[in-house]
């Protein structure tokens, strides 16, 4: 197999070759002499590294993956295609790879790990092979990669068996490769990147933004006419029909699970409101975009921003830094006062709810979410900036310059996949992990000559490398500490199904309550609501005490993070007290603020 890689190495190989079309091709033995071997196997060194750090093990739910360790093992065991009705993805193409994972290693919360994993270290090494292709030099490229690998939510969610992470590892191997195959004499490449593409699909339906982002791209590369229209619709239509055949199929089959596509349906309830909540909701998705994406590409930003300013005129550099301080200023002050919140103010892996935390207020000190949120400022506005830079090098770049080909794909599969987060009433920030390696092409690489694309100079590379080991370093902890506390709480159910209650009466949290109890307490549809999948619970397991129970054993966590959760974040066993009327469950996400957050409500 061949792979596709940019100057200089690329360049020494086959000098003559005409590189408006993009660097040629290298040889698997061209790319272990040109160093980006060196820089894979870098990157897989640090990745096992992060693994054994983290030390994985022992627990074997999170999130909402316990419903999609049910489908695999189904699959694995017994050879059927059955969702779990908790399940809102397409999930045939994790669950095929799960269930393979289960046939290899066999243990199964080693397996669904290790499955993820494996993807993880993939959607780094695919970054890495893509920002080459689009001519990015070696250090930015591994620092573009490391900030993936590095960042909290993508490293937390490679440790569970959830989408997200391998849903983006793919659809980042199918971008390089439907890059290369577009710029480049070997077409068959796009073949495999087709595959791949429809592999993601397997994964998330929000795969459609690929067959889009090809269109776009191939309309600015290539003069329109009826052909290149056709050639670029057809995808999507084939992906829409796709799509629609497996949910008719899912329908008349009766396998249609409860929560499958409902944020489609959320979508249209919100568009169907009143313009002002539509427009409010749509504000703070934009929101939402320019903060963590601000923070999260920061290490990127401080590389291409530097390099940005080095080819403007002076007068209109300084133009450009006086509007990015006070767009940044603006964005702050619209935090802190007007939203009256720090970073993080979306959940839930990065806030409230995961990294460490569980389900408790994570009293970080102001200082460190101040610095949070001005450093989110700060590449927000110098990540615009950049992206505006960017827009203008597309309009004025040769159609046939094969970095204008990938920045366009990059950019628009990041708008299609974020656009939809923008009117959807139930979002999470881990929603924005596939917008994240599109947004790091679109800031390293430059359309246009080599004699044109100016670079940063070697402090911002270092600061960008000391950017990227202060995330890394959150990001190990954070995910030591919320596995840690994972685990106690399996510890934590284990001892109170030792008390004598049957396991309906136990509230352990809506993760376990979903892994052992989801459908089995009230009705199918009433199972939708995590409220419904305990009965009137006798025993809690918590980090935080209840009101009206007594703790009969604490079970210490040891927390890398000082700040992270409440109290002295043990998990903590309590029973109800004996007179007490029943218990109404966990509060809401918009009970987060409550002083009372995290405590049980007595009924009149």
């Amino acid at each position: 197999m061949t792979l596709h890689l940019s100057p200089p190495a690329a360049e020494r190989l086959e000098p003559r070759r005409d590189r408006a079309l993009g660097a040629p091709l290298q040889t698997i033995a061209a790319l272990l002499a040109s160093g980006d071997a060196r820089a894979l196997g870098g990157l897989l060194v640090l990745w096992v590294a992060a693994i054994l750090l983290v030390s994985p093990g022992g627990t074997d739910a999170h999130i909402d993956d316990w419903a999609f360790r049910f489908s695999a093992s189904e699959l694995a065991d017994h050879g059927r295609f059955v969702l779990h009705d908790w399940v809102a993805p397409n999930l045939l193409s994790h669950l095929a790879w799960g269930a393979l994972f289960i046939q290899l290693i066999g243990d199964r919360s080693l397996a669904f790990t290790a499955s993820t994993l494996v993807l993880g270290y993939g959607g780094g090494a695919a970054i890495y092979l893509w920002l080459r292709a689009a001519r990015v030099t070696p250090a930015a490229a591994f620092l573009g990669a490391a900030c993936l690998l590095a960042n909290p939510i993508y490293l937390v969610l490679s440790f569970t068996f959830m989408t997200d992470v391998p849903a983006t590892a793919v659809q980042v191997m199918a971008l390089l490769l439907l890059g290369i195959g577009a710029t480049s004499p070997r077409p068959w490449l796009s073949g495999i990147g087709w595959a791949l593409a429809l592999v993601s699909l397997g994964y998330r339906q929000t795969a459609i933004a690929i067959p889009i982002g090809m269109a776009a791209a191939r309309w600015r590369r290539l003069p329109l006419s009826g052909r290149l229209v056709l050639a670029a619709i057809l995808p999507i239509v084939a992906f829409i029909v796709l799509q629609a055949l497996y949910q008719v199929i899912l329908a008349e089959t009766g396998r249609t699970p409860v929560q499958h596509n409902f944020n489609a349906a959320d979508i249209r309830t919100l568009a169907a409101s009143s313009w002002p909540a539509l427009l409010e909701h749509v504000a703070l998705g934009l929101a939402y975009a320019f903060f963590y994406l601000g923070l999260f590409a920061l290490p990127v930003v401080v590389i291409a921003y530097p390099a940005m300013v080095r080819g403007l005129a002076p007068r209109t550099a300084m133009a450009v830094h006086a509007g990015v301080a006070v767009l940044a200023l603006a964005a702050l002050g619209l935090l802190l006062l007007v939203f009256g919140d720090t970073m993080p103010f979306w959940y839930h892996v990065l806030g409230r709810w995961g990294l460490g935390g569980d389900h408790a207020d994570q009293g970080q000190p102001h200082a460190v979410a101040l610095a949070l949120s001005l450093a989110s400022a700060a590449g927000g506005a110098m990540g615009l900036a950049v992206l505006v830079h960017r827009l203008v090098q597309l309009w004025t770049a040769d159609r046939r310059d094969a970095v204008a080909f990938n920045v366009t794909l990059a950019l628009t599969v990041g708008f299609v996949l974020y656009a939809p987060i923008l009117v959807m009433p139930a979002r999470y920030d881990r929603y924005i992990l596939p917008v994240l390696p599109c947004l790091i092409l679109a800031l390293l690489a430059q359309p246009g000559a080599a004699a044109v694309r100016p670079k940063a100079g070697r402090i911002w590379h270092a600061l960008a490398a000391v950017l990227v080991i202060a995330s890394a370093a959150w990001s190990l902890a954070g995910t030591r500490d919320f596995l840690a506390i994972s685990r106690m709480r399996q510890e934590g159910l284990t001892l109170a199904m030792g008390l004598g209650e049957p396991r309906e009466r136990i509230n352990a949290g809506w993760v376990l309550n979903g892994r052992d109890l989801y459908g089995q307490v009230g009705s199918k549809a009433g199972a939708i609501s995590p409220r419904s999948w305990v009965a009137d619970p006798v025993i809690v397991v918590d980090v935080v005490p209840y009101h009206g129970y007594e703790t009969v054993a604490r079970l210490p966590v040891r927390r890398i993070i000082p700040w992270r959760g409440a109290g002295d974040g043990s998990v903590l066993v309590q029973r109800r007290m004996a007179g007490l009327g029943a218990f109404i469950g966990p509060p809401s996400y918009d009970q987060l603020s409550h002083p009372e957050f995290g405590r049980a409500r007595e009924r009149d």
